[in-house]
């Protein structure tokens, strides 16, 4: 019998999706006065700080999160330095409502790289063209945003700055798609653990970049940093990197992880409509072909998932061999899912 889905959960889902899509606003807004690097560190440092709040209302011991170091450095450098820092920098020069567009295609190289370093989630043709549609939007978007400079700008060299930051979102796909591969083989483990262990880690990482190449921003770039900016930052570091990724998990323990698989097919509306709404940001015409194809891409994805009613016999839990017979099979509870510290 297939699952059935309250209006709670699609509300989950959708709030979830909307945050989200919330926080390619609040980079936008941050880097305006803020350099990257320093948002991403402050984003950190927040959630560092947060953490540190829920062991201590948990009353959790800080000592038995320390083992979790080996795992959780991969996946801090896959989960939040290299995304983190690739789409802060490339949101400076594209609309807001870009990296919510192609974050969406993390399922499809995760899909991707399943094929590869996995046994039981092999490509198929529709598998393939869904790869081929999602990066199909993808080349539309370059080829539309890269004209876009060259005409306002006379001189080859800015078209390739078109397609530098628009690389880097796509690096930050790749990112956020190989931490969901990792993440299959941490299956056992406390998400909010290793989560926590992550954040530490990826502060700890991104520290000595910032003291090293923004040290001049704590003695006089701090000044110059607008009031909208600070708000963004505090989101980010609140809303989106800590309140997100608990109602993420939430998420996955009510519906299953299929289910909650359907926020990323949501944030790229939520991102185009938002990025219009609040940044008054133009929409352009690789935008209305990007956007469709990465939605068939998404639907056919989807279609290829398996469902909780196919996990269960339909011979009342019992199996069916080769010749017919049928022999009884005791049903395993479904997984929980995988440790992905996807935060947006």
């Amino acid at each position: 019998m297939a699952q059935k889905y309250t209006s709670y959960d699609f509300s989950l889902l959708f709030s979830l999706s909307l945050v989200w899509s919330l926080s390619f606003i609040f980079i936008k807004v941050a880097v305006e006065t803020m350099p990257p690097l320093a948002v991403v560190t402050l984003r950190m440092l927040i959630a560092c700080v947060l953490f540190f709040v829920y062991m201590s209302v948990k009353t959790i011991d800080w000592r038995s999160w320390l083992p979790l170091w080996r795992v959780a450095t991969p996946v801090a450098l896959t989960g939040y330095v290299i995304p983190y820092m690739l789409i802060s920098w490339s949101t400076q020069h594209v609309e807001s409502y870009l990296p919510a567009v192609m974050i969406g295609l993390v399922p499809l190289l995760a899909m991707l790289f399943a094929h590869f370093f996995t046994d039981d989630e092999r490509l198929n043709w529709q598998r393939a063209l869904a790869i081929v549609c999602g990066l199909g939007g993808i080349f539309a978007f370059k080829i539309d945003h890269g004209m876009e400079m060259v005409d306002n700008h006379d001189g080859e060299s800015h078209m390739a700055f078109a397609v530098l930051p628009l690389a880097a979102l796509f690096l930050s796909v790749v990112s956020y798609a190989a931490n969901i591969a990792m993440g299959r083989r941490l299956k056992g483990l406390s998400p909010t653990a290793v989560q926590g262990v992550a954040s530490y880690i990826g502060l700890l990482i991104i520290l000595p970049f910032m003291l090293i190449y923004e040290s001049d921003f704590f003695t006089d770039g701090i000044q110059h940093v607008s009031l909208e900016s600070w708000a963004a930052t505090l989101a980010l570091g609140t809303f989106v990197t800590v309140l997100s990724s608990i109602m993420f998990y939430v998420l996955i323990g009510r519906s299953g992880m299929i289910f909650a698989s359907l926020v990323d097919y949501v944030i790229p509306f939520f991102g185009v409509i938002l990025g219009y709404l609040i940044l008054d940001e133009t929409i352009n015409e690789g935008t209305f072909i990007a956007l469709p194809l990465i939605m068939v891409s998404f639907a056919i994805m989807y279609t290829q998932a398996p469902t909780t009613a196919q996990h269960i016999n339909k011979n009342g839990g019992k199996h069916t061999d080769k010749k017919g017979h049928k022999s009884k099979q005791k049903q395993k509870p479904p997984k929980t899912g995988t440790i992905s510290c996807q935060v947006r």
